[in-house]
């Protein structure tokens, strides 16, 4: 089975903000066409939840193994991308940007090469250096009003990479929800909520379309800075597979450069009440 970095080379990999790489085509296309006719129901997806208004669900590996509700085809792709293998092929390409991000991995579990490939929910890491997982996405349709599922942020300080597949449907006219990859106007002003990051403190440099076969992947970083733009009101899904891998101890710190909460509410509520009108 291939995996989604199968056909990508070290030309493919860019260091300038972070490591990241772009493909516009990352698996053959009868096989890309092949998942999204065997994608699984919403239903299956949601696992009893209500979907709500442009949520965002997940279907793990664990949730393949002890729900089914996927084609043979389906269990065989999700597998092979939080495989060893798959593993294999990150390190090839990404692992000097690991290693000069994070040189103290190596010293606490040795060769990033040699490390014990564990799953999510399944394994812990008192026997894997790294847990790897790979969803069957999907985030529920937008009902109201235009909106973004998760605007500018960086991924769970937990995650050493995150990767994502589009898988949009046949007939998908939706407009929006492309991958947007930001960065800091400046790095030594900016301020945090949470995980996410006001757009105030970052521009965008480049934009991913919500498009099949679309592929990214980027190690996590605190510069790893992307968010989703709005997507109009629709009655499609939009579907993709999402790679994580995780990490016993977090990899960069946020608490020391979040957003006072209290300044941000007074702001807020002054913006709401006290804001000129336009002319």
């Amino acid at each position: 089975m291939q995996t989604l970095l199968d056909f990508a080379t070290s030309k493919d990999v860019r260091i300038d903000l972070f490591p990241y790489l772009v493909l516009t085509d990352a698996i053959e296309p009868a096989l890309c066409d092949q998942l999204v006719a065997e994608m699984p129901p919403l239903e299956t997806l949601l696992k009893g939840k209500e979907p709500g208004n442009n949520k965002r669900f997940d279907y793990t590996i664990a949730d393949l193994r002890s729900l089914g509700g996927t084609s043979l085809l389906w269990q065989d792709f999700v597998e092979a991308q939080a495989s060893p293998a798959f593993w294999k092929k990150v390190v090839e390409l990404f692992g000097t940007s690991i290693n000069t991000l994070y040189p103290e991995l190596e010293k606490k579990f040795g060769p990033i090469s040699l490390w014990k490939v564990g799953h999510r929910y399944l394994d812990s890491h008192e026997t894997s250096s790294i847990l790897l997982d790979a969803h069957i996405s999907v985030n529920t349709p937008v009902l109201r009003k235009p909106s973004s599922v998760r605007e500018a942020h960086v991924d769970d300080p937990l995650k050493l990479y995150g990767a994502l597949l589009y898988l949009r449907p046949e007939g998908d006219t939706t407009k929006g929800g492309n991958l947007q990859i930001l960065r800091y106007k400046d790095k030594t002003c900016r301020k945090f909520f949470g995980q996410a990051i006001d757009e105030k403190y970052v521009e965008v440099v480049e934009e991913v379309m919500y498009k099949k076969n679309a592929f990214v992947f980027f190690v996590n970083s605190i510069n790893s800075v992307h968010g989703v733009t709005p997507r109009e009101v629709s009655n499609t899904p939009r579907y993709f597979v999402n790679l994580i891998g995780e990490m016993k101890e977090p990899l960069f710190d946020l608490q020391g450069v979040q957003e006072n909460i209290w300044k941000r509410r007074v702001r807020s509520f002054m913006n709401t009440h006290f804001k000129e009108p336009h002319a």
